[in-house]
C-alpha cells in the first residue's frame, strides 16, 4: 500500500475519533478534556454530570427542581466560569412563543443575543442562546440551553462567563462539561 494513502487513513481515523457534539462543532471548539473528574448526581437522581474534583459544587432541590451548581474557584473570577444545571418540572414547549419569551427576558436583563438556535441535544429537542452584556463593571457572557427531557420535565443549563479574556476557551470548556450530562430518569 502506498505510504501516503496509509498515512491519510491513519490521520482520518485519528480525527474521526474525536467526539465533538454538534454544539461544540457549531462553536468551532477543540476537544477539551479534564483530569481527576467525578460524576456528580443531583439529589433526586434525575441527572448526573462529570466535574473536576477540585471544583466547588453545590446541590439544591425543592418541589419543582433539582440543581447542580459548579465552578472552578481556584481561578480568578474573570478567568473561570460557572455552570448551573437544573432539572425542572413543567411542560416545555419549544416554539416561537417560547423563544420570544426568552429573548424578552434576556433583553430585560440588558443582554443582547449573539447567537441562538432550536437544535437537538442528547437526541432531544432544545433551544440555546449565547448573549452578551455587562454585569457590574465586567463584560458578561451568558449561555442558556433548554432541553425537553420528557412530557413533564425539562433541563435548563447555563454558563456564566465574566471578563473579556479567553472567552472562546472558557465557553468551549464549559460545553465539554455540559456534554457529559446524563439524563437518568
Amino acid at each position: 500500500m502506498n505510504k501516503k494513502i496509509y498515512l491519510l487513513i491513519i490521520a482520518a481515523t485519528f480525527f474521526s475519533c474525536s467526539k465533538q457534539s454538534k454544539l461544540q462543532k457549531d462553536f468551532l471548539c477543540k476537544n477539551t478534556s479534564f483530569s481527576n473528574i467525578e460524576t456528580v448526581e443531583d439529589f433526586k437522581g434525575k441527572f448526573s454530570i462529570d466535574i473536576p474534583k477540585h471544583w466547588k459544587t453545590q446541590l439544591y432541590f425543592d418541589d419543582i427542581q433539582t440543581q447542580i451548581i459548579t465552578a472552578d474557584t481556584t481561578k480568578n473570577f474573570t478567568n473561570t466560569y460557572a455552570i448551573n444545571t437544573e432539572y425542572n418540572s413543567g411542560n416545555l414547549i419549544i416554539n416561537d412563543a417560547f423563544t420570544t419569551k426568552i429573548k424578552e427576558e434576556l433583553d430585560n436583563n440588558n443582554l443582547h443575543i449573539l447567537k441562538e438556535q432550536i437544535d437537538i441535544f442528547k437526541e432531544k429537542k432544545c433551544y440555546w442562546t449565547v448573549s452578551q452584556g455587562k454585569k457590574t463593571k465586567y463584560d458578561y457572557y451568558f449561555f442558556e440551553l433548554f432541553v425537553k427531557s420528557n412530557k413533564k420535565n425539562y433541563l435548563r443549563i447555563t454558563t456564566d462567563i465574566y471578563g473579556s479574556e479567553n472567552i472562546d476557551d472558557r465557553f468551549c470548556e464549559s460545553l465539554s462539561i455540559i456534554e457529559t450530562l446524563k439524563i437518568l430518569n
